[in-house]
């Protein structure tokens, strides 16, 4: 609601993430034209109504690493805010429709992109669209357009799509998924789709 500082959402994020047995990682939790800095710290910013609030957030669970990103608007967001998070939410779901094994990563990153260019940021550039994590955040593979790494079973992925206009918003969908043989199977609780926070 408004008047609440971002340290206060940091806050509530850990203890609730203490309280269900994780340890938490800080991560970046950023509103309004914070939002668009993308590694934030948390700071005393109170959000206001038509903020952009983004969490990038994470945790350690028996010695393994979890890295999400959701994006909520405090009130009615902007068309342009709506268009580009559907396009963000679009390409991670491009890219987890195509993980398998055998698949190169370079072939995962390339859908993501030009399906966040096809479904309306044209100009949308990444130098990578996800990593492997495990029991350090960032592990192999990472999704990049030169990797030759093949997809293998057991591989557990965050594939993610951050977009920053700097000075106004930034907007990201990150989701973590476990390789199987014949897809992924999800590791998130909520949809990757924009909330719209009323109150």
């Amino acid at each position: 609601k408004p008047g609440i500082s971002e340290r206060e959402l940091g806050l509530a994020f850990h203890e609730r993430t203490a309280r269900e047995g994780g340890y938490p990682v800080l991560g970046c939790i950023g509103s309004g034209p914070r939002s668009a800095m993308p590694n934030v710290e948390p700071g005393d910013r109170k959000l206001e109504y038509g903020d952009v609030i983004r969490f990038d957030v994470g945790g350690r669970y028996r010695h393994y690493r979890a890295d999400i990103s959701r994006i909520a608007v405090l009130g009615e967001p902007t068309e342009r805010v709506r268009q580009y998070h559907r396009a963000l939410h679009v390409g991670v779901l491009t890219a987890l429709e195509m993980i398998r094994p055998g698949v190169k990563t370079s072939d995962v990153f390339d859908a993501a992109v030009k399906a966040v260019q096809r479904e309306g940021i044209s100009h949308y550039k990444r130098s990578h669209v996800g990593h492997g994590i495990g029991i350090d955040g960032y592990d192999v593979p990472n999704l990049t357009p030169s990797s030759t790494v093949v997809i293998e079973e057991g591989m557990t992925l965050c594939v993610e799509t951050p977009y920053y206009e700097l000075g106004s918003w930034g907007l990201q969908v990150e989701d973590m998924i476990v390789v199987r043989r014949d897809g992924i199977e999800s590791l998130m609780s909520t949809d990757g789709a924009l909330k719209v926070l009323d109150r």
